[in-house]
């Protein structure tokens, strides 16, 4: 882990996280401060999410399959054949990813139309021409995520995570200045702002003396066996994409501004997970890689055990916090300038159905990524096939009487089934889990949570008479966090009490 242990490793990614997450949310609230819950958002969310959905469909799978390949190609025949295959993923790839953009580029509008059913001619007709203009990124995309994954091996975590902070600066720019030049310029600055990621990382990559060069070798047996692992990869990606594009699709029928005020949910529950899941499960997926290859089975079970542990301490309190308060976190972040009162409480309905299935998701994620080091791809597609039927049932169920919260609360309940069918799937594979300890945790942090929670809703109302919603809930925030602690020392919950004092013994040295 370098100069940093795995504990303050995670810890450090956890702030950065934090802040650009911040950064993130400061984006989002730019953008509805200039251009609301309408169809220019609605466009330029689209525009935005058709790079990172089609690094999605690809890039996701490469990904998943890249980092097992190295460490055991690394291992087994050394630095020199590592990095030969790693500079032949990257060129092959990227050579797809051109095709994909020229693509893109000529059937811009019908592309849109899949992902957007419900758009009018003139929103469709925007969208199409951000897209034309924001797909050319996807080549240094794709790039950007293979030298994260290379930086991730070399126990580089923490530069990788700050990547995005180019990207969100550079968005509010764009955003800002679109406001007087035009919003026709809104699509170049997701261009810039999404390409910019790669080239931040090029200082660490020559530090760890990384040399890329163009190479083609698709007969060598690693490349044959990556394509093997991608394509179902690419298949499972694809089921949990497809549902995306459903939900957005639906948003999009149901009123002007729906995609916009479902996606500000999704920036917000989305964001807390990252900045809470995102750095163990980064750091988890590399060391359980590392076990596989190893066939170090029992280590690999108490690390599963203990990200399984982390993810519950930490997100279900976090899930209460966001149910309680949803309308606060969607007016402090959001209610401004043209977002009205009406996209603050379709998103903050959105945002609790989707808080509803937080933990599963992240169980979920944290757990197809230990199939994936297993080159056990099968598993996940299987699982995930069986969720997203779930899903698109419920979605039409649901969305017609919820409006855009039913696609939010479908999306949870999909998570949940899909969670409980890895976690029995992965039992029959490599035996039995911490099961008793792990459920016993579950019900002291669920305990803890609801009593945390009715503390500081109390204490909120209180505060609210004599000052505003920011300060009373900030107040309230801090106070939940150490009520939650002290709580956590009560009940004994030792997973949180020994970050804590790693944590104090870190900034006493």
């Amino acid at each position: 882990m370098g100069k940093y242990g795995v504990k303050k490793t995670t810890f450090l990614m956890m702030v950065l996280s934090i802040i650009i997450k911040f950064i993130g949310f400061l984006r989002s609230s730019v953008l509805a401060y200039y251009y609301g819950a309408g169809y220019i958002s609605d466009a330029y969310n689209i525009a935005c999410d058709i790079p990172i959905l089609l690094f999605a469909f690809l890039g996701n799978a490469i990904v998943t399959a890249y980092v097992p390949m190295f460490t055991q190609i690394e291992k087994d025949e050394g630095e020199k054949a590592a990095l030969k295959y790693s500079n032949t993923i990257i060129t092959v790839f990227s050579i797809i990813s051109f095709g994909i953009i020229l693509f893109i580029t000529v059937f811009a509008e019908p592309f849109v139309r899949i992902l957007a059913v419900g758009f009018d001619e003139k929103t469709l007709e925007l969208a199409a021409s951000f897209a034309r203009i924001s797909s050319w990124c996807l080549i240094f995309i794709t790039a950007e995520r293979l030298f994260i994954c290379y930086l991730n091996i070399r126990n580089n975590y923490l530069l990788p995570v700050m990547v995005s902070l180019p990207m969100n600066i550079l968005l509010i720019l764009s955003i800002a200045i679109s406001s007087k030049l035009g919003y026709e310029y809104l699509g170049f600055g997701i261009l810039i702002a999404l390409s910019s990621q790669m080239f931040f990382l090029i200082p660490s990559l020559i530090k760890e003396k990384y040399k890329f060069y163009p190479c083609i070798d698709i007969k060598n047996k690693n490349v044959i066996q990556t394509v093997k692992i991608v394509l179902p990869v690419l298949l499972g990606v694809s089921v949990n994409q497809i549902n995306k594009i459903i939900d957005k699709s639906l948003a999009s029928t149901i009123a002007v501004g729906g995609i916009s005020n479902l996606n500000y949910a999704s920036v917000i529950n989305t964001a807390i997970q990252d900045i809470v899941i995102f750095s163990i499960i980064t750091i988890t997926f590399v060391k359980i890689s590392q076990f596989v290859s190893e066939n170090r089975t029992e280590e690999l079970k108490k690390m599963i055990n203990k990200a399984i542990s982390a993810i519950l301490c930490l997100i279900i309190p976090i899930s209460f916090v966001v149910i309680i308060f949803s309308k606060e976190i969607v007016t402090i972040l959001f209610m401004r300038g043209s977002f009205d009162k009406g996209a603050m409480l379709e998103t903050s309905s959105a945002l609790i159905c989707y808080s509803v299935g937080m933990v599963f998701v992240s169980l979920r994620d944290i757990l197809i990524k230990v199939f994936y080091s297993m080159k056990d791809s099968k598993t996940p597609i299987r699982n995930s096939i069986y969720a997203i039927i779930i899903n698109i049932v419920l979605n039409f169920i649901l969305s017609s009487f919820m409006g855009i919260s039913g696609l939010a609360l479908a999306t949870s309940i999909s998570a949940v089934s899909s969670a409980v069918l890895m976690y029995f799937s992965l039992k029959k594979k490599i035996g039995k889990l911490d099961e008793r300890n792990i459920s016993f945790l579950f019900i002291k942090i669920l305990v803890i949570s609801v009593i945390v929670a009715a503390a500081m809703y109390f204490l909120y109302n209180i505060l609210l008479i004599n000052l505003g919603i920011f300060i009373s809930f900030a107040i309230t925030l801090v106070f939940g966090v150490l009520l939650y602690i002290a709580f956590a020392y009560i009940f004994k919950v030792e997973d949180i009490k020994v970050f804590l004092n790693s944590f104090i013994r870190k900034i006493i040295r």
